[in-house]
């Protein structure tokens, strides 16, 4: 089913995802694209949301605005957070419901993490053995 809007960066969506083990279900996601990047016939890349949220909180989680009664603008009705680790790539018709957006400080903090865990990991620095270094 094809949303009637197209979403924008920080919409909360509803779609088919797959977990860690393959298995797919219709989960809550945050939408990561670029919002002049979403075309009707394009994809976009969506975090997914968990209610699971383990004590300590992971660095690569990011807790969402939530309200029990659904006032939140998130649409949100449980305690989450999205994972910038858990990321997919979908069509628009994977979209089954958009239900609200999060507030750009959130949606900054979940683009920060993304980058860090998308980033290359650091290359080694210069040796500081003495036997590295040029002869005078």
């Amino acid at each position: 089913m094809t949303p009637l809007r197209l979403p924008q960066l920080g919409s909360v969506v509803w779609a088919e995802l797959a977990d860690d083990h393959g298995f797919r279900k219709v989960r809550p996601a945050v939408v990561v694209t670029a919002t002049a990047d979403i075309t009707a016939g394009g994809p976009i890349r969506v975090a997914a949301i968990t209610t699971r949220l383990p004590v300590p909180l992971p660095h690569n989680y990011v807790l969402l605005p939530w309200d029990p009664q659904g006032r939140a603008r998130s649409g949100l009705r449980k305690k989450c957070a999205a994972v910038a680790n858990w990321l997919a790539e979908l069509s628009l018709n994977d979209v089954r419901q958009a239900v609200g957006i999060l507030p750009p400080a959130v949606i900054a903090e979940l683009l920060s993490k993304i980058a860090a865990a998308s980033a290359p990991p650091a290359a080694p620095g210069p040796s500081t053995d003495e036997g590295d270094q040029p002869s005078p």
